[in-house]
């Protein structure tokens, strides 16, 4: 971020690094050395890629240091996932990140880009997903009205809440 003259603004730093196409979501690691970005993976015919199940990407980039002279950031691993990675968190510890994919969630190694498992039960695409403070337990969310709780080690699905009106939006731990 940067202030000059009254104005505030977004100044590059760094090298740029290439994503996927459509990059929907991003999210820090919690030791802030990862960039992890969900990408939709759409070509020039996105209304045929959506409707032939164009599987998306996630791409760990690590991040170059703040006092680096010549910072240059970099692709870690890049991971082919299912269809609409939309939804994105990544554990309290960073070593797990779990991708809202249709009908359920994904979970990748955060850094290797090695996807441990796929776990389905949903009608949709979670648009939102969360871990819990001591990262046991994943709770997703989306357009659907379907609140779902997974538990984390074991990738299975807890309890599905189902019955709201609407979507339902962000979720957050108290």
């Amino acid at each position: 971020v940067m202030h000059e003259g009254g104005v505030i603004g977004l100044k590059q730093w760094g090298t740029p690094v290439g994503v996927a196409n459509f990059p929907y979501a991003a999210e820090f690691t919690p030791d802030g050395l990862h960039l992890v970005v969900s990408s939709l993976g759409w070509g020039d015919n996105v209304k045929h890629d959506i409707e032939s199940g164009q599987p998306g990407t996630l791409t760990a980039i690590r991040v170059a240091q703040p006092d680096d002279l010549d910072p240059r950031h970099e692709v870690a691993s890049t991971a082919t996932v299912g269809v609409g990675p939309e939804g994105l968190a990544i554990s309290p510890d960073g070593l797990t990140a779990a991708v809202g994919i249709e009908g359920g969630i994904q979970w990748v190694d955060a850094r290797s880009g090695r996807v441990r498992t796929h776990s389905g039960v949903l009608a949709g695409s979670p648009q939102w997903l969360l871990f819990s403070p001591d990262g046991k337990t994943v709770v997703s969310t989306g357009l659907d009205g379907a609140v779902a709780l997974w538990d984390a080690e074991t990738t299975a699905p807890r309890a599905t809440l189902r019955g709201h009106s609407a979507s339902v939006g962000q979720p957050a731990f108290s």
